[in-house]
């Protein structure tokens, strides 16, 4: 499976991440338990804690899908 690069905001780290993309075409990935989504209006992610809402996301990547 193909990788990503991805930065968290908080600490700056870099990590490389499997990625997939949706149905809708939109780049997804998964971290520490979280579920990222790349969208044209930004970036979204779902923790495992709080499956039914999508919250601003901790973490980016230049990626394009």
């Amino acid at each position: 499976m193909s990788r990503i690069e991805i930065k968290e905001d908080k600490t700056e780290t870099t990590h490389l991440v499997e990625y997939w993309i949706s149905a809708k075409g939109n780049l997804c990935w998964k971290h520490n338990n979280k579920v990222y989504v790349k969208l044209q209006s930004g970036y979204i992610m779902m923790t495992q804690e709080n499956l039914s809402n999508w919250i601003p996301a901790d973490a980016h990547t230049k990626a394009k899908a």
